[in-house]
Parts: C-alpha cells; structure tokens; sequence
C-alpha cells in the first residue's frame, strides 16, 4: 500500500503538487473564515494553520451550539461527515488530506459562505 500511495504521489507530480494542493484546499476554506467578518471564528494565526484540518467555530469566537448544530446537519446533508471539532473544544473541523480533491474543499467553501448569508444576523 505504502508503495502505491508513494507512486501515486509521484505520478501526481510529486511532493512539490501535493504542497501546491494542500495550500489550494486550505486557501478556499481559510478565505471563508478570514472574510466573514466574525461569523466564522478561528484562533488559530495564519502562520500557524494546518493545511490538512482547518478547526473553527461558527458564530463567533465562542461559538453558537445552535449554529453549529445546523451547520453539521447541512453538512451531513452534503455528504461531509465527520466535521464536528474535538469534544473537549468543541466547533467545526474541515479535513483536507492528500485525497481530497480541489473540488471538495471548493464545496464545502461554497456550503459555509451560503451557510453565513442564510444565518448570519443582521
């Protein structure tokens, strides 16, 4: 398995392609956070987030349980399970492995800016 995984790698061109990705998958959903104006909250600083778990929390930087609820629900609705942070912190976590198409990380992006315009309060 583990020969296969690497000649994927290389067949995708390498580990150079796979930063390249890894960043382009986290910028989609990195943006989201950073351009919502609160509604999405991460306490992470940009020099220090992961490319593969972007962990947030959904209607400010504490949280709304409501939110987030209904947040894991659309999701779910959307075929993206697992999104629920840790227990003992709580919020969203968006994984985005080696796997995870563009096109992945571009839907759940498009998901959470809906999510916001559809929730946010005035």
């Amino acid at each position: 398995m583990t020969g296969l995984f690497l000649q994927w790698i290389k067949d995708q061109g390498g580990l150079e392609e796979m930063s390249r990705r890894a960043d382009a998958r986290a910028k989609l959903v990195y943006d989201v956070i950073d351009q919502s104006n609160g509604f999405y909250s991460c306490a992470v600083e940009p020099t220090a987030r992961s490319r593969v778990n972007a962990c947030f929390r959904v209607g400010g930087p504490s949280g709304d349980e409501a939110l987030e609820k209904k947040f894991f629900e659309q999701a779910k609705e959307r075929r993206f399970v697992g999104v629920k942070g840790h227990r003992s912190v709580g919020g969203v976590r968006i994984s985005m492995f080696n796997a995870c198409p563009l096109s992945d990380a571009q839907t759940i992006a498009d998901m959470m800016v809906q999510f916001q315009k559809e929730n946010q309060k005035k």
